[in-house]
């Protein structure tokens, strides 16, 4: 290589003088071989003379032409950067001196910079070049127009570190010229999450190593390689690498070589996708001057995934190949074990070890011996309510057969009497005693049998919710033991005995018939959690979670030391059995036909319409009834006396806030208003079907043809006004006759055969209309309560509703999501088939421009696709990542991917309707990447409650939305 043009035309003159000397006296004509010519025979010797300048001087300029010629070759491109070519006949490097240490020098790509005298690649070629790069020869020719632009050049020394382990990549880099090798230090642990299987499996891991031959000389060296392989690859003396480089090359020998990228092979992508650290150190190789990159920063990366549905897959199935869902395979692989489906018992602790590796991001301090009051108290809302005094934990899907006939009955009373009083049924205690468990936040049902210490509890599926359970149950176990162990480090006095005096106290007044005053009681507890070796942020997490309870409960984990026993019963008896989605169905179908005066065991009329909503079990009964209307006033004076709403005149939709605050109203001050509240339900014909089956779904029975429109939400009567006026229905005896309630129609089952989608002739409101509004479902419950009530009601279902919470992958706490597609998850599972499965939302008359006029300026609508997950726990920052860089998820949650494999199951077989509607929307409770992104929304975690005014608005304005579609007609 030359350091000058000055350089290169000294060295081409001297040689041309050279060659001048040495050239002999002939012409180009007597240069050819034999020649005999007379004329050169008998030349005199001045003409000799005379010729013989200009011949030399016309050889001296060929021969410097053709020098320069093979110089040129030497030192420039290509038309192609794949032609055969050695690397020392590559493009241009950059000036990089020893002591600019480790500085990095850039210049676009496209751009005729010169360096030592020589321009880079143009930008034609370096498209050529991505058209022949995995992922980027899936790119539109402006797209790579555009990544050549962004991209960034950089030359690396031989031996020169590129990205260390641990280290972040702010770039992707694509290899244009010479390799890089790729080690693994060996002192890291290789059960690591953030650890590629793929980039390193322990079976394909080669020996090779950095070694210093005779002389000083360095190479890379292979165990198996011969010496004549060697003597052929180019090495590089000690003195030749720079003296930054070389400790470097020296700490390579201590780690094991993964393999090596090359021309034409991008890496770091993973890391750009998911945001990960680098577990593996990549050195630019050694066997070339100079190893040249491309780096297209992460913000041109993620700009391509976004626009790019080809490039997005195919960078998607290439990290998918890594690690991101192993954690979740092996841990759903110990609790879906063989042995679990033969009646055994599970391998609890192998499943708890498992579950540290998903590191989700509910459970933020699992790795911390600071207790995690926040997941503990997440998890244990969602388990029973005796789990602190259960050892066997019993999980079925259906009673098994060693529960008496009338221990079955007792049990389904003690459901329907937990629905009834919102609380537990307590029994007396006996072996043939039945008692319902309370789970606050799952609707689950459980039931303490007589004996002490083991809990049945019927769970709603067979998948999600067994996953759901044990994940609440690992939780609890990990953050059980942290207590535990820090009280026993206590022993000044023990703590146990501070425990044990307290508690004799408590009995011997429980004995005495003292009643403790509440207020007192929790400050007694505070003075003694004071004495415990617990910080301030402990002891008011605990007093939250227990209340007056928790010293009782810190003695109860303690005493009961993590000794828990999980059975799966297999449920063959349930084959026996009705199913309860069937059951539930028929129920309600019995309760539909009831309220049409017709005989519940007839099967329902043709012009039955049916719109179903899933949603909360106060939502729509609150928009729906007239209770708000008519006790305005002593609602609004409450509602401006609660602190936890704030002024009323900040809220969008003041009637939200009189909603949000009607519990508190009708459970505290005005206890009176329960049976006014009754009494509005059924004047509008609102009916509560309580037996659900051992379901846990509440169901709401709403016969539209009997609502009063003039007792509605206002929102909702000035949206059917306008909406009814642009459609040239509305004057003010149309509008009187259109609120007015009617009576059904009585027709014969042989009249019942018009279709419920033709026009309306009476008050512009169908004949039989209902709304069917049924708690969540939970997870894989969905698919089976979906299935049951098609079953029962086929082509009559007009609609089917679906609103939720979600985990939001963008915006903020109490926005919308709107989804255009939902996601299966089923990356994470343990079957051959783990593509994920991605259905359409339609989400017919739901706009995202209605959705922000009902919320209001401070919510957002986002739309876009929806991912299905299988727990809460079961999610961590690697996974989410991915969904939202690959497939550009909005937002994660559990239920709507198997209503809409149903919807579209039946759609295609004709069972459900032509015409059949899907409208999906969900609000934002949790942001679990926010969360890990910075400190400051650490309060947007699931584990966190949400606010009033953040999840009420969003709500309301979700259910509004879905209601104007049903209300009015089509």
């Amino acid at each position: 290589m030359f350091d000058h043009r000055q350089t290169l035309n000294e060295e081409l003159l001297e040689e041309a003088m050279e060659c001048a000397d040495r050239s002999p006296s002939r012409e180009y004509g007597d240069s050819r071989p034999g020649s005999t010519s007379a004329a050169a025979a008998t030349s005199t010797t001045s003409e000799v003379v005379a010729v013989k300048p200009g011949r030399r001087v016309a050889r001296v300029i060929e021969e410097v032409m053709r020098s320069i010629e093979e110089r040129a070759r030497a030192v420039t491109r290509k038309k192609f950067w794949h032609e055969e070519e050695s690397f020392e006949t590559c493009s241009s490097r950059m000036n990089h001196n020893a002591e600019d240490g480790i500085q990095m020098y850039r210049n676009m790509i496209p751009d005729p910079v010169i360096t030592k005298g020589l321009p880079t690649h143009d930008e034609e070629e370096m498209i050529a070049f991505l058209q022949n790069t995995e992922h980027f020869c899936l790119l539109r020719h402006d797209e790579m127009r555009e990544v050549v632009q962004a991209s960034l050049r950089r030359e690396y020394l031989p031996g020169e570190v590129v990205l260390p382990e641990g280290g972040h990549a702010p770039h992707m880099y694509i290899v244009v010229g010479g390799e890089v090798e790729v080690f693994a230090p060996n002192d890291s642990g290789t059960d690591s999450p953030q650890r590629s299987k793929r980039a390193h499996p322990s079976s394909l891991k080669t020996q090779k190593k950095w070694s210093c031959r005779a002389g000083g000389t360095y190479c890379f060296l292979d165990a198996a390689q011969k010496e004549d392989d060697l003597q052929q690859s180019r090495v590089f003396h000690k003195e030749e690498l720079c003296p930054e480089v070389l400790p470097l090359v020296e700490e390579c020998e201590a780690m094991t070589h993964c393999g090596k990228v090359k021309p034409g092979m991008v890496f770091g992508l993973e890391l750009c996708v998911l945001k990960d650290t680098s577990p593996l150190r990549y050195v630019a190789g050694i066997t070339s001057e100079r190893t040249v990159l491309a780096l297209l920063p992460l913000r041109a990366v993620q700009q391509l995934l976004g626009k790019n549905p080809c490039f997005s897959q195919s960078v998607g199935r290439h990290v998918g190949e890594g690690d991101i869902f192993i954690p979740v395979r092996e841990f759903c692989r110990y609790v879906f074990m063989p042995s679990a489906a033969m009646n055994e018992y599970l391998p609890l602790w192998t499943i708890l070890d498992r579950y540290t590796k998903i590191e989700n991001v509910i459970h933020t301090k699992l790795k911390s011996n600071t207790i995690d009051t926040a997941a503990w108290s997440y998890a244990l809302n969602r388990l029973p309510e005796n789990v602190t005094t259960t050892f066997c934990f019993n999980l079925v899907l259906a009673l098994p057969p060693f529960v008496a006939t009338r221990m079955r009955e007792e049990a389904k009373k003690a459901d329907v009497r937990h629905f009834l009083k919102f609380g537990k049924n307590k029994s007396t205690t006996n072996r043939t005693a039945i008692t319902y468990i309370r789970t606050k936040e799952r609707r689950r049902c459980t039931w303490h049998l007589g004996m002490e210490g083991k809990t049945l509890v019927l769970l709603r599926d067979g998948y999600t919710d067994l996953l759901d359970f044990l994940s609440m149950l690992c939780v609890h176990i990990i953050e059980s033991n942290k207590l535990r162990g820090r009280v026993q480090g206590m022993v000044h006095p023990p703590a146990i005995d501070i425990l044990d005096e307290y508690l004799n106290n408590r009995e011997a007044d429980e004995s005495a018939g003292l009643v403790r005053d509440k207020a007192l009681e929790l400050e007694r507890v505070q003075e003694v959690l004071k004495n415990l070796p617990l910080t301030k942020d402990e002891q008011k997490g605990l007093l939250d979670l227990w209340q007056t309870d928790c010293l009782v409960k810190i003695y109860e984990v303690m005493m009961h030391r993590e000794e828990f026993n999980v059975r799966v019963d297999p449920g063959v008896s349930r084959k026996f059995q009705t199913n309860p989605f069937v059951e539930w169905a028929l129920n309600l179908r019995a309760c539909i036909m009831q309220k049409m005066g017709l005989n519940s065991h007839w099967v329902p009329p043709d012009d039955l319409c049916i719109d179903i909503v899933s949603s909360n079990t106060h939502c729509i009964k609150n928009l729906l009834s007239s209770f708000h209307r008519k006790h305005r006033k002593a609602i609004e004076e409450y509602a401006r006396r609660d602190k936890r709403l704030g002024p009323l005149e900040s809220w969008h939709v003041e009637e939200d806030a009189f909603y949000a605050s009607t519990t508190g109203l009708l459970s505290t001050e005005r206890t009176d208003l329960m049976d006014d509240y009754a009494k509005a339900l059924e004047e509008s014909g609102i009916m509560v079907l309580v037996d659900t089956a051992m379901t846990g779904l509440q169901v709401d029975i709403i016969p539209v043809h009997a609502l009063n429109f003039e007792t509605i939400d206002t929102v909702l009567q000035e949206s059917l006004k306008r909406i009814s006026g642009c459609q040239g229905r509305l004057d003010s005896k149309s509008w009187l006759q259109m609120c007015q309630p009617r009576p059904l129609t009585k027709k014969s089952t042989d009249e019942m055969s018009s279709p419920f989608f033709s026009s309306p002739k009476h008050h512009s409101r169908l004949d039989r209309h209902f709304i069917i509004n049924m708690d969540f479902a939970f997870g894989a419950q969905a698919e089976g309560i979906c299935r049951a009530i098609f079953s029962v009601f086929g082509r009559r279902i007009r609609s089917v509703n679906v609103m939720g919470k979600a985990g939001g992958l963008v915006g903020k706490r109490g926005d919308i999501q709107l989804p255009k597609e939902v996601l299966m998850s089923k990356s994470s599972l343990i079957v051959e088939d783990s593509q994920d499965e991605l259905r359409r939302c339609r989400n017919q008359g739901l706009t995202a421009e209605r959705l922000r006029e009902l919320a209001g300026p401070n919510v957002s609508v986002h739309e876009g696709r929806i991912v299905t997950i299988a727990g809460t726990m079961l999610q961590n920052v690697r996974m989410l990542e991915f969904y939202k860089r690959i497939w550009g998820c909005v937002g994660a949650e559990m239920e709507a991917s198997f209503f809409a494999r149903v919807i579209e199951d039946f759609f295609r077989q004709g069972i459900a309707n032509r015409e059949l509607e899907t409208r999906f929307a969900y609000y934002t409770s949790d942001l679990p990447l926010g969360s890990h992104a910075s400190k400051r929304t650490t309060g947007a975690s699931l584990s966190v409650p949400m606010t009033v005014k953040e999840g009420v608005p969003s709500l309301y304005a979700i259910a509004r939305g879905i209601l104007e579609n049903i209300l009015l007609p089509r």
